[in-house]
């Protein structure tokens, strides 16, 4: 009996190590542990001038996608490198000057957080506060900034 037991729970440890494309289990990194995302107001050095971006309360830039739709496009190995902001329960909130509306969506990548229409993610490539590596990668990937999406809504 305790082989049956040792066995499924060695199978439920496993199933829930998958990185396979599109399960929301291998972007849960992003996920942060308290149920509140706050996004504000930063600065970064975006294309090598000081500008106003949205960031993660730790002060990482948060990217859009440009060929991005009302729910995200990026999964699997795009998402691990351009990992979505995920929020587990409840609503984003945003400091006055995040002018988009705020939504989160639920997609492939799990409950994504919206700007005026475009879900969020954070870039692999940048390490610290303050930096903008990612804005311009591959002609669609962008740093979003306060204004994100305010005249769509």
């Amino acid at each position: 009996m305790w082989l049956v037991v040792l066995a499924v729970g060695l199978a439920g440890a496993l199933a829930g190590c998958s990185s396979k494309p599109g399960n929301p289990s291998a972007a849960s990194a992003t996920v942060p542990a308290n149920p509140v995302v706050v996004i504000q107001a930063g600065r970064a050095t975006v294309s090598g001038t000081a500008a106003s971006v949205l960031t993660t309360t730790e002060g990482l830039t948060l990217y859009y996608r440009t060929s991005d739709t009302l729910s995200s496009v990026c999964s699997g190995r795009c998402a691990a490198t351009w990992p979505p902001l995920l929020l587990n329960s409840g609503r984003p909130t945003a400091t006055p000057t995040v002018q988009g509306e705020l939504a989160v969506r639920s997609d492939i990548n799990g409950r994504q957080v919206i700007v005026g229409g475009h879900p969020l993610y954070t870039y692999s490539g940048d390490t610290q506060a303050g930096e903008a590596s990612g804005n311009g990668v591959g002609g669609i990937w962008f740093a979003a900034t306060p204004d994100l999406g305010a005249d769509e809504g």
